[in-house]
């Protein structure tokens, strides 16, 4: 029985509910809120639709203890105000609120954590809730690795599909193309493909104003997160040993960063360890110290 938790069902939690329900991605799903009537209403409405058969468990954290994924999706309860230190300040209040229910509940599965920023959130989630680092992860770069594949579609006309490679390091900061890792069809971008001679600052350069208008028209980006969690979830019921560039505890750089790691039904497995450039390096270390900082501030 695949059953999966949500925590947080505002704009990103209901979304991928949603989701998970009209894709029959689940057989239980536990949805949990500050707002019991969000919750009552949120299952209301799932439990109503077409060809659901599945379990929706509402408000009960002991319930929990079963669940394969729990999802944390937390955010702002006014998200037409955009993000700020309130805004973040209210989303660490919300980990520290529900610590207790998660450890009393025996959680023994693998967290999401969808909440922004990212990695740094991660990081404190995984302290706050003392779970082992390998069974806890977010989707850092994971849009960002979206949306420059679709660039350097756009630029050299090819399908996305045939665009490989990884953004690392801070989501919605300090982002870290690793060029030596993209490729369309097997061939490095650093060639001429298709007569297109590709200028790596430019691609980024689209890739971050795709980005910047999704998130700023569409409802915060929730579509596109809520996707890409969807197929972590998959590689993680399913045990598939993706690669997938997530935010994972890096040994290396001793925090919570956007690394690619093989994912398994316990959480994170093997990291993709490529020779990065040395740009790239200092940038992984800037990337790095911005999300501690952002990790102390969060301890108070």
């Amino acid at each position: 029985m695949r059953t999966i938790g949500i925590i947080g069902l505002q704009q990103l939690g209901t979304t991928l509910a949603h989701l998970l329900v009209a894709t029959n991605r689940v057989d239980r799903l536990i949805l949990l809120d500050e707002d019991d009537q969000l919750a009552l209403g949120l299952a209301d409405d799932l439990t109503a639709s077409p060809g659901f058969s599945g379990q929706v468990v509402v408000q009960d954290s002991a319930a929990l203890k079963a669940a394969d994924v729990l999802v944390v999706a937390f955010d702002h309860r006014c998200p037409s105000q955009g993000a700020g230190f309130k805004q973040v300040d209210e989303i660490v209040g919300a980990v520290t609120k529900w610590a207790q229910a998660v450890k009393e509940s025996g959680f023994g599965g693998v967290v999401l954590n969808l909440a922004a920023p990212n990695e740094a959130l991660t990081g404190f989630l995984q302290q706050e809730w003392q779970l082992p680092v390998q069974r806890v992860l977010g989707t850092g770069t994971i849009t960002d690795t979206a949306y420059l594949k679709q660039a350097v579609a756009a630029t050299v006309e090819q399908p996305a599909s045939a665009v490989s490679g990884y953004v690392l390091g801070q989501h919605g900061g300090n982002l870290v193309p690793i060029w030596s890792s993209i490729r369309v069809n097997g061939r490095s971008i650093e060639e001429p493909i298709n007569g297109h001679h590709v200028d790596t600052a430019k691609l980024l350069v689209n890739a971050q104003k795709q980005a910047y208008l999704v998130t700023t028209t569409v409802g915060q980006g929730s579509y596109t997160l809520c996707s890409w969690a969807l197929a972590i979830i998959d590689v993680l019921l399913k045990d598939g040993g993706a690669v997938i560039p997530v935010a994972v505890f890096q040994p290396q750089y001793q925090c919570y960063m956007s690394f690619p790691v093989q994912l398994t039904r316990q959480g994170v497995g093997n990291f993709w360890l490529p020779k990065f450039y040395a740009l790239e390096e200092a940038q992984l270390k800037v990337a790095a110290a911005a999300i501690k900082t952002q990790l102390t501030a969060m301890q108070g």
